[in-house]
C-alpha cells in the first residue's frame, strides 16, 4: 500500500535504522479484523492486544518488497515514532515476523476523513474550515 500512496522510492532513507522487533505477531496480538483474505483488502486491520486488551488499528506490508519499498516503511516508522501531536493517529509500536511488518496505531474516534467526505458530500464552509485548522495544526 505504500506504494500506491506513491511513497516507494520517494523518501530519503534516514542515517538512523529502525530497530527490529522480530517476534510472531499472534503472540502479543488477537487479529480481529484481518482484511488480507477479503477479495479486495484493505491495508488496516483491527487487532487487541492480549496483555493490555486494547484495540489497535494495523497496518501491514510484505516484507519482500522492493529496497524502496521497504526504506520507505522504515522511514514511517521512525517519523510515526517521533510524532506527539492532538490531531495525529498516535503510534504505538511496531513488529516484524518472517513475512510482515506490522505498524500498531491508535485507534481515532469518527474514522478517516477521505470516508468522512465522502458520506457527508459537501461540507459547509464552517466545518470544512474547521477540519483544515485541524490538518494544517498538525
Amino acid at each position: 500500500f505504500w506504494q500506491k500512496m506513491g511513497c516507494a522510492g520517494s523518501l530519503q532513507k534516514t542515517s538512523a535504522p529502525v530497530e527490529k522487533h522480530l517476534m510472531p505477531v499472534h503472540e502479543v496480538y488477537k487479529i480481529i479484523d484481518d482484511n488480507r483474505h477479503r477479495t479486495n483488502p484493505s491495508d488496516h486491520s483491527t487487532a487487541v492486544r492480549k496483555d493490555t486488551n486494547t484495540p489497535l488499528q494495523m497496518k501491514r506490508a510484505e516484507n519482500k518488497c522492493s529496497v524502496a519499498g521497504r526504506n520507505c516503511i522504515q522511514n514511517e516508522i521512525q517519523i510515526m515514532q517521533h510524532l506527539s501531536h492532538p490531531h495525529i493517529q498516535h503510534f504505538v509500536e511496531h513488529l516484524e515476523d518472517a513475512h510482515y511488518t506490522y505498524i500498531f496505531l491508535e485507534i481515532l474516534q469518527g474514522g478517516n476523513l477521505a470516508a468522512f467526505v465522502r458520506e457527508k458530500g459537501v461540507l459547509p464552509e464552517s466545518h470544512a474550515a474547521f477540519i483544515i485548522c485541524q490538518l494544517t495544526a498538525a
